[in-house]
């Protein structure tokens, strides 16, 4: 395997500790305490659960996908705190089927939580949002059927607690290359993908690989690569990851994708959010929290050297020629 992946989970471990932020912290917490309690969670969920979907009428659903570093973190927890909504907690990660009753009970679906800061998509608040990987690799695990996924994605709204008035709203980058899958199984899910000016997402997650040692997600057709350059890896993986959600985007029906860009984002936020709460999860803008809308501004600066930067755009412009040319010939030969 390519040196700029292998041993990535020490990797990560080393870097994530060497950085002292809290959401690194608490990560290490919830590692620590989730084998144990996912085991109690379960027999707890089995025991007092009463939640029931049908299944032929889920309540709206809203997925978020992007390459890493694309802005999708601070997009999710900025709709999940002015729209009415269920997500995937930093408490789900240990509680995946009880957490979602508790903090309804609570009334912490709402966290007054205005700090935005992550750290490479994981945040430091107990209720902040979590991207749920486990969660989300298990409506995909042991090859499943359509009718499979559906039913365990039925069971993953049901723990959820989302209803028509309080939607499930849901972020997760490494399962690009499943989304088409599981809008087969479940076309009712929405999908919100977010784009972001690619010389910034890249130079953000060659920051990231140089503050952790390694790459992530690595697309399939790159682990095995003989790529030691880890600019041109932090292109590549960029691109892959673009191409591959393209390619599922090309297999689902229009109306369950919306596209949005984060710069556009971070410019026109209400406007943009409203849109998406009445158009795609059919609620009224005054059950929105239009004061909690924060003020953001996308960056701009410059995350790596000038060399590295310069680097970065010059083989960006070069990549995206090839696959233009690429492009044409596959489309004159057919």
């Amino acid at each position: 395997m390519d040196k700029l992946h292998e041993g990535g989970n020490l990797s990560r471990l080393i870097g994530a500790i060497k950085s002292k932020h809290p959401a690194v912290y608490l990560g290490m917490l919830l590692r620590a305490l989730g084998p144990f309690t996912r085991l109690l969670d379960q027999v707890l969920y089995r025991a007092l659960s009463s939640n029931q979907i049908k299944k032929d009428k889920l309540p709206p659903c809203l997925m978020i996908v992007s390459p890493p570093r694309s802005g999708s973190t601070i997009t999710y927890q900025v709709l999940v705190r002015v729209i009415p909504s269920v997500y995937i907690s930093n408490l789900h990660y240990i509680f995946p089927n009880r957490a979602s009753s508790y903090m309804v009970n609570k009334d912490l679906f709402r966290p007054h939580i205005y700090n935005f800061r992550n750290y490479y998509g994981y945040t430091s608040s107990i209720y902040d949002v979590n991207e749920g990987n486990e969660i989300v690799e298990a409506f995909f695990r042991d090859k499943a059927t359509t009718e499979q996924i559906r039913e365990r994605f039925i069971e993953f709204v049901a723990a959820m607690n989302a209803t028509q008035d309080r939607p499930l709203i849901f972020k997760n980058v490494r399962a690009y290359n499943h989304i088409a899958l599981l809008s087969s199984a479940v076309p009712e899910v929405v999908f919100l993908r977010i784009r972001r000016n690619p010389e910034q997402a890249i130079q953000s997650t060659l920051r990231a690989y140089h503050e952790l040692g390694t790459f992530h997600p690595v697309p399939d057709n790159l682990k095995n690569t003989k790529i030691n350059d880890p600019v041109e890896f932090a292109v590549k993986q960029y691109l892959e990851i673009e191409r591959q959600i393209d390619l599922q985007r090309e297999q689902m029906k229009s109306s369950a994708w919306i596209e949005w860009q984060y710069e556009d984002f971070c410019f026109k936020t209400w406007s943009m959010i409203e849109d998406l709460a009445q158009n795609y999860l059919h609620m009224d803008a005054d059950q929105l929290y239009k004061n909690d809308v924060p003020i953001l501004k996308a960056s701009n600066r410059k995350k790596i050297n000038n060399d590295e930067a310069m680097r970065i755009s010059i083989l960006l412009k070069q990549m995206l020629k090839i696959n233009h040319k690429s492009d044409l010939a596959l489309n004159r030969k057919y």
